[in-house]
């Protein structure tokens, strides 16, 4: 995917070419994208409604910071045609949606590249993203448990969320029903460090109490 700056569109970072892609071996890779391509395809639907709804509490002229995943690459979609926008994210697949609207300022990190969801991570990475306190901060994870635990595939899809969420003045997480019942390799955060949750789910009475005691909003999207 290109994602060079040009007079179309601005994309700023600190060192813009310095992306570097580190394989493990093709099959891998390989099976990798494959996985992708099924998360990316599956609950189209539901990810679009949630997306929608929360798309609609950000108003034109803020600065938002989208994280990775699947849901998250629909939801740029959705937002990428907004009025006077300033987008932070550590994908190039969300850098590459957001930038198809010539009026939207992103800002890219560099560092390693994952071939599979296109998160930039690493050092460099967490470095350039402390230097923003955005308006917004959007995220989704891969599971979440009945505790309101969430949970992500890999290490490399947290920490950089995890550091700017801390700096934003709202944090919105966007799940799908599905996500109650998968499984996740590594802890991301509690639901409670969000202040906005946007689901199509009827959340399970222990994930709903703990929300409520919490003072996190809960958007029912239907």
């Amino acid at each position: 995917m290109d994602i060079s700056p040009s007079k179309s569109c601005r994309i700023y970072s600190k060192y813009p070419y310095s992306l570097a892609a580190r394989t493990s071996g093709s099959r891998r890779q390989s099976k990798l994208r494959r996985l992708d391509h099924l998360r990316l395809t599956r609950n189209n639907s539901a990810k679009e409604l949630i997306s929608k709804y929360a798309a609609d509490c950000i108003p034109n002229n803020s600065t938002v910071f989208i994280s990775v995943g699947t849901t998250m690459e629909t939801f740029a979609r959705i937002m990428k045609d907004k009025k006077n926008m300033r987008y932070i994210t550590n994908s190039i697949f969300i850098a590459g949606i957001l930038r198809q609207n010539p009026e939207n300022e992103i800002f890219l990190p560099s560092g390693r590249l994952n071939n599979s969801n296109g998160a930039v991570y690493g050092e460099s990475s967490m470095e350039y993203l402390s230097q923003f306190f955005p308006d917004f901060h959007v995220m989704s994870s891969a599971a979440i448990t009945p505790e309101g635990k969430t949970l992500a595939h890999m290490p490399e899809e947290i920490a950089s969320s995890r550091k700017i969420r801390a700096q934003s003045e709202r944090s919105f997480f966007l799940f799908d029903q599905s996500k109650l019942n998968q499984k996740g390799n590594v802890y991301s955060c509690d639901i409670t460090e969000f202040t906005d949750v946007f689901t199509d789910a009827v959340l399970p009475p222990q994930l709903d109490e703990i929300l409520k005691a919490n003072n996190t909003a809960y958007h029912f999207c239907k």
